[in-house]
């Protein structure tokens, strides 16, 4: 599985943050602020917009697409294999080489929760989202090797906050 199976790993994506939702405004019920099919934090929406040319001022279910595409295909060229690039949304990039070392730290396998609300561990949310694509996720030799710097934790995907001792 490479790179040309970005549109199943955001429909699995989008599935588990959204349900898929065509609805640019909807709100995570926990109070983090994400929003829309691909719920993504505000505090990312400006940065990744500019970034994938994109006005950061028209949040249309189009330019969220276009945005979240933009930014899993940077995360697939990074870490090279869709189970790393789920736990970069989740959990923000900064994990995926601890999780490549050890997937099953309490970090990654102790559930999330936000706002008192439940969320699935790191390791669950990642594996579901391979699952849900119908297979599993190798490493691709071919973008692992050349990994960009990490973005520092501020820029993190997800609404599902990190524990601080990860």
């Amino acid at each position: 599985m490479g790179l040309e199976q970005i549109d199943s790993f955001m429909r699995a994506l989008g599935g588990s943050e959204s349900g898929n939702s065509n609805d640019p405004n909807l709100k995570n019920h926990s109070g983090s602020g994400a929003t829309g099919p691909f719920q993504i934090m505000p505090s990312n929406w400006v940065p990744w917009a500019r970034e994938a040319g994109v006005n950061p001022n028209d949040k249309s279910v189009s330019n969220q697409t276009r945005v979240a595409k933009y930014k899993m295909e940077q995360y697939y060229k990074q870490f090279g294999s869709w189970d790393a690039v789920a736990v970069a949304w989740y959990a923000g990039p900064g994990h995926v080489a601890e999780y490549r070392r050890n997937p099953q730290s309490s970090t990654f396998t102790r559930p999330q929760s936000f706002g008192g609300d439940p969320y699935p561990s790191i390791a669950t949310y990642a594996s579901g989202i391979v699952s849900k694509m119908g297979g599993a996720s190798a490493p691709d030799p071919q973008y692992q090797a050349a990994a960009p710097p990490q973005q520092p934790a501020a820029t993190r995907g997800s609404k599902t906050p990190i524990p601080s001792d990860a």
